[in-house]
């Protein structure tokens, strides 16, 4: 299981924060309970804010960011727990970035589904998050075509196995729970 240290003491070890000498422990423990048990941390980074795809801030302040051999998970702490996101890399249709300011880079990631998100990024560092970002979605996207994995297929398979009676319905709800990572 990933920590909320690793996360943290990953982006700070290799200067990917939005302030890069920074904890944000807090950040990143809202993602903490729902990286899979399986899944590998890839690369870990902060954000200054999350825009929606008409440059409006939807999170202000310090936005966690975690990519995983599966997934990407972004969130923030709020008062009332944290707010958090999820997408699979398979939905992740691109990366770019465009430049905000003098001090900020936008990386924008968008779906497969058409919709987009916006970070702000430290200019300092956006190239090397984005560099990274762009190779790890990549190297990730193409092994999940070679292993021919998906989540969808996977449940597919779980259902057929329990109308044809060869599971029963708690293990496919255990499976089906683990699949989707709740």
């Amino acid at each position: 299981m990933i920590t909320a240290i690793e996360m943290d003491e990953y982006c700070i070890r290799n200067g990917l924060g939005y302030f890069p000498d920074t904890s944000h422990k807090k950040e990143f423990a809202v993602l903490e309970e729902r990286i899979r048990e399986k899944e590998h941390l890839l690369m870990a980074f902060t954000a200054n804010n999350l825009y929606n795809s008409e440059s409006a801030p939807v999170w202000n302040g310090n936005i966690a960011v975690v990519l995983t051999d599966h997934r990407l998970l972004y969130g923030k702490k709020t008062l009332l727990g944290g707010s958090l996101k999820t997408v699979d890399l398979i939905d992740i249709a691109g990366i770019s970035e465009n430049s905000f300011g003098n001090y900020e880079t936008k990386l924008i990631i968008d779906f497969s589904i058409g919709d987009r998100i916006m970070l702000g990024l430290n200019r300092k560092n956006s190239d090397k998050v984005i560099e990274m970002l762009k190779e790890n979605v990549d190297i990730q996207k193409k092994q999940e075509k070679r292993e021919g994995f998906s989540v969808a297929d996977e449940l597919l398979k779980f259902k057929q196995l329990l109308d044809m009676k060869a599971i029963t319905e708690e293990e496919y709800e255990k499976k089906k729970k683990e699949l989707l990572g709740e």
